[in-house]
């Protein structure tokens, strides 16, 4: 089942660049930071060109630019990214997803894509949550997913 959910990587290699994809963006938050440039930072570490690509529904186009010398901003839709519409993530964010709280919707939204991220791919995870009890109960569903939390 995991295969079958994993996207088509057929010629979206990141070669020798830095891919980050944001999963849950919206177009209020990350969008209106892209929109602002403040996504400028991401590349402040490496000379390598960063690309980072907003994943949600409902992000306007508007928010696709350049930001600062090396950083490329790009926004697509779930479904985009599944179809390859974008290079294969050297690094995936998921920011207060609220996964911790072991909501059923919130378990039912999220774990089908973690899968896709997770399957087959070398690609570092990181998620953000509000407390310690949280971060707790996601590193546990993780390791039920078959990956290895360092929290």
């Amino acid at each position: 089942a995991v295969a079958a959910l994993r996207p088509s990587s057929a010629g979206r290699r990141s070669g020798n660049r830095r891919v980050l994809w944001l999963l849950g963006a919206s177009d209020d938050v990350e969008g209106r930071l892209a929109r602002e440039g403040a996504l400028e930072d991401a590349g402040a570490l490496t000379e390598r060109e960063v690309q980072v690509v907003l994943v949600g529904d409902g992000l306007g186009k508007e928010c696709e630019r350049t930001c600062g010398r090396n950083v490329k901003v790009s926004c697509i839709s779930w479904a985009e990214s599944m179809q390859g519409a974008a290079p294969d993530p050297t690094m995936v964010f998921c920011m207060n997803t609220g996964l911790g709280t072991l909501d059923p919707d919130v378990v039912q939204a999220w774990v089908p894509r973690l899968l896709v991220v997770l399957a087959g791919r070398d690609t570092v995870l990181a998620m953000t949550c509000r407390c310690e009890a949280e971060a707790a109960a996601e590193a546990g569903l993780l390791r039920r997913l078959g990956a290895k939390p360092l929290v």
